[in-house]
């Protein structure tokens, strides 16, 4: 016998369907959403509060004031340039529509802050150029951000080299001062005006000629600074402005701070100054050489030469070169030299040449050489005397050489030092080692090199 069963499933489907139907139905009469755009938000007194699509054909931005316990209903609102900028970087290192023109005319060079198109002035805002400055006050962590609204430049005169040469390709640096509040313009060769300092500046002239020098149309003082821009130019004559930058760049871009020098080359004692302006070295870098030993003499009234004096810079010493003798011996090996806790290099410096035994003619020793070359070259038959090192070279001065009779030997060469020094002191003692004296006699031999310094000063 056949039994029906009824649909259950099918029933509760229909069912289902038709109350979920009957409830959107009921959603949607509640819903105040009505026109395309419209949108939803909570009220204070209401779940569903509609407002209006923005139906303007300007562009139109949701916004909302307060802190959400007091908020105001939001609403659609067109964003001003202050709401805009208050977005953007506006920190101490902030720049905003930043660029730079730069021009040559009768033989001066001009450059200008324009607008981010790099030809129009600054304006009012929002057209305006800001900048952010640390304080003017070294003691103090805030900063303030300027905006220039009018045109701002400065004139490099006909004359005026900055540091460069003729002929050469070179780097011009253009800086941003905060003159309380109005942004003028500077100038310099060289990029090592540090940001985090203020610092004082040197009204243009037809004599503006140091790269180290900040130069401004008017002379400032303790002026918080930027470095905002760079210059790649080439002048067949230095001060001489004919010829148009191949580059004008503005920040960012890489830094490259090129090292100064100082030699020391005198015998003697003496002071080094670390720089202190415009900054700071982050480390030296030392070279240093003993002086060169002497080469003997030969002949009548004959003596050995003299050794060479020690260098010294600060802790490090280089041992001067040994002497050479009448009677043919070469300066040994020098011994003891030191870097004196820097990190670097020692070498101790060379022997001086011997005239390989007693036999008749042979020829003078020659010099030992130091790192810097230049060795005295011993005499040989037919000559008189020895040459002696060059100068400055630390190195040995040659041995005599006399007919009839065997070669003296020839002075060696001082130690070579290479040292990095850190976190520079302010100042150092220093000694450049005298040469060795030439052995006297009917022949002569060489003097030695005397010895010498030179002191790299690297900002970066």
């Amino acid at each position: 016998m056949a039994v029906s069963v009824p649909n259950t499933f099918t029933a509760n489907t229909k069912i289902q369907s038709a109350q979920v139907n009957a409830n959107n139905t009921a959603l949607l009469a509640l819903c105040p959403i009505t026109a395309l755009g419209d949108m939803l938000y909570a009220s204070s007194t209401t779940a569903m509060s509609r407002l209006a699509g923005n139906t303007t054909t300007t562009k139109k931005f949701l916004t909302q004031t307060g802190d959400g316990a007091n908020s105001a209903a939001p609403g659609w609102n067109t964003l001003s340039y202050s709401d805009v900028s208050s977005l953007l970087p506006q920190g101490s290192n902030g720049l905003l529509n930043l660029g730079l023109s730069v021009s040559v005319a009768t033989n001066a060079l001009t450059v200008a802050l324009k607008q981010s198109d790099g030809s129009t002035d600054p304006a009012a805002a929002p057209s305006d150029v800001k900048i952010g400055f640390r304080s003017s006050t070294l003691t103090s962590g805030a900063y303030s951000v300027r905006s220039a609204t009018a045109a701002a430049s400065l004139t490099v005169a006909s004359g005026a080299t900055l540091g460069t040469t003729n002929g050469g390709i070179h780097y011009l640096y253009v800086y941003a001062l905060d003159n309380a509040g109005t942004i003028e313009l500077a100038i310099a060769g060289m990029a090592i005006f540090d940001e985090g300092k203020v610092w004082s500046t040197t009204a243009l002239s037809g004599a503006s000629n140091s790269a180290s020098t900040l130069y401004s149309t008017t002379g400032r003082t303790s002026k918080a600074i930027r470095l905002i821009g760079r210059i790649r130019i080439s002048e067949a004559t230095a001060g001489t402005w004919a010829t148009s930058p191949t580059e004008v760049s503005t920040v960012p871009f890489p830094i490259v701070t090129q090292p100064t020098l100082q030699k020391f080359t005198s015998a003697g004692s003496g002071t080094y100054t670390t720089p202190t302006s415009p900054n700071v070295p982050l480390y030296l870098r030392v070279r240093m050489v003993g002086g060169g030993g002497g080469g003997g003499g030969l002949a009548a009234g004959s003596s050995n030469g003299g050794a060479g004096g020690d260098t010294v810079f600060g802790a490090a010493t280089a041992k001067g070169g040994n002497l050479g003798t009448s009677a043919g011996i070469g300066g040994a090996v020098t011994t003891g030299s030191t870097l004196g806790g820097y990190n670097g290099t020692l070498i101790e410096g060379g022997a001086g040449g011997m005239p390989g035994g007693s036999v008749a003619n042979t020829c003078g020793g020659h010099g030992g050489s130091s790192f810097f070359g230049g060795a005295g070259q011993g005499g040989y038959p037919g000559t008189t005397d020895a040459t002696n090192a060059a100068a400055n070279s630390g190195s040995g001065g040659g041995g005599a050489q006399n007919a009839g009779a065997s070669g003296a030997g020839a002075g060696g060469a001082g130690a070579y030092i290479e040292a990095i020094i850190a976190s520079p002191a302010a100042t150092y003692s220093y000694t450049v080692g005298a040469f060795g004296t030439a052995g006297t006699g009917t022949r002569v031999g060489g003097a030695g090199g005397l010895g010498y310094i030179e002191v790299w000063e690297y900002y970066q």
